[in-house]
């Protein structure tokens, strides 16, 4: 009985130390998520209900263009946006604190570069690889993802959200599985997968092969990690299970 209540006091102190607002999203949402949608600003409107509260900080570092956030409304959180072309600050080296964010918003390069001159403009516009960092292979790619992961993971609270997009790719004539090599090293930084959505586009960016030998890529993912573990400790269930 006595190590029952040390337990539960061990789990009340922990909570009281996770930001209130990251808590009450373990509370859920009444209307359901989908887990496929048509287009980046719809599953960011849908993650955003699902995985943040008014009033919270994010930090987007790959802000660009806003297109992620053109069906949100923003005044509901304080939204902290830079990247590359615009602020001149990196998504690996960030202009905030420790812990400052209940969630991060990532959308790093994730096409690897060809070599001069076979880069369609098309593809180019959509990737901004012309203005990407040395990116030639998709090791490249994976280890920007990390370095990217890293400082999120720095500058998250306790049991924040990082919402990163990634999409799998084609090299040398292989599958290149970027989300689950993604997925394997944010466990390694600290992170636990929470959920995924994927966006699927019905025309994808064309390509320079007159011969095809794998299907079209026409999808990509936002993955759900979550900081340190997938449910806060002191979380409330909302729907315990039916005694038998």
């Amino acid at each position: 009985m006595h190590a029952t209540t040390t337990t539960k006091n061990a789990a009340i102190r922990r909570a009281q130390k996770i930001d209130p607002m990251l808590l009450a999203v373990d509370g859920g949402v009444t209307e359901p998520v989908n887990s496929v949608a048509g287009d980046n600003a719809t599953a960011m409107r849908e993650l955003m209900r699902m995985y943040a509260r008014p009033g919270m900080t994010v930090v987007d570092p790959t802000y660009g263009r806003g297109v992620f956030w053109s069906k949100i409304d923003v005044s509901s959180y304080q939204l902290l946006a830079t990247d590359l072309a615009s602020t001149g600050h990196d998504f690996r080296s960030v202009p905030h604190p420790d812990g400052i964010a209940h969630v991060v918003v990532l959308d790093p390069p994730y096409r690897y570069k060809p070599p001069a001159g076979t880069v369609k403009d098309t593809v180019d516009v959509c990737y901004r690889l012309s203005d990407s960092p040395d990116i030639g292979s998709t090791k490249a790619v994976h280890e920007l993802y990390a370095a990217g992961m890293r400082e999120a993971h720095r500058i998250l609270k306790p049991y924040g959200f990082l919402l990163l997009k990634c999409q799998d790719t084609i090299e040398a004539g292989k599958q290149v599985w970027t989300h689950v090599r993604v997925m394997a090293a944010a466990a390694e930084i600290g992170f636990v997968v929470r959920d995924i959505v994927v966006v699927v586009n019905p025309t994808p960016s064309p390509t320079r092969w007159s011969v095809h030998h794998h299907a079209r890529k026409g999808h990509s993912y936002f993955l759900v990690l979550r900081r340190d573990r997938a449910f806060a400790p002191g979380a409330k269930s909302t729907q315990p299970r039916k005694r038998k």
